[in-house]
């Protein structure tokens, strides 16, 4: 008899320990996210610092820009009412050339979608960027006065502009398609939030 309470007593407490253990371990694992989001919620907040704010009080004029169809494109000419998401990128930029693809995935529905090459050489050289990275969609050449006018540190960079072209939205490096989708729909509920 004793020896089956002793054994019991083992039990319940290696029992203790293994919860103990488990809990230490959720902790360290919450504890080790946290950390990691915080991380790169600073690196975002620190590289786009210098860009544009996203409260509203910047409304960009449309502009007319050269695409790479030798077309002219006004800034926000598909807009109808959506959100426009605009993508600078420059073509020599490796970070770009993994991003931009992902765009191709957003629904042209529910968001305009406008890319901007920024610091090439020449159209050709944009034009083969897009051939290789199989961009969908049209492609504006912008210049020095349209990097200035969004306040552009780098690349890729990302801006989301309401239905009246208002900044609402703001990013700056790589993105998936997901991580596009869900800034995109973060930044319109922000928006509607600041609306109201």
């Amino acid at each position: 008899m004793k020896a089956i309470l002793c054994l019991s007593g083992l039990l319940v407490t290696d029992v203790i320990q293994l919860i103990t253990m488990k809990k230490n371990s959720l902790y360290k694992w919450l504890r080790d996210s946290l950390v990691v989001i915080a991380v790169f919620w600073a690196v975002n907040m620190w590289q786009t610092k210098e860009m544009l704010p996203t409260d509203g009080s910047v409304a960009v004029q449309a502009v007319e820009l050269m695409g790479i169809d030798d077309e002219n494109h006004v800034l926000f000419e598909n807009s109808n009412d959506m959100p426009t998401l605009v993508y600078f990128f420059a073509p020599w930029c490796q970070v770009c050339k993994m991003s931009i693809a992902n765009l191709n995935g957003l629904d042209t529905q529910k968001v305009n979608v406008v890319r901007i090459a920024l610091d090439y050489r020449n159209a050709s050289q944009v034009i083969d960027f897009a051939a290789a990275t199989r961009s969908e969609g049209p492609i504006l050449l912008g210049d020095s006065s349209i990097k200035n006018t969004f306040q552009v540190p780098g690349y890729p960079s990302y801006y989301l502009l309401n239905k009246h072209q208002q900044v609402v939205g703001r990013s700056m490096g790589y993105s998936t398609e997901w991580g596009m989708q869900l800034k995109t729909f973060l930044a319109k509920q922000e928006a509607l939030n600041r609306a109201s």
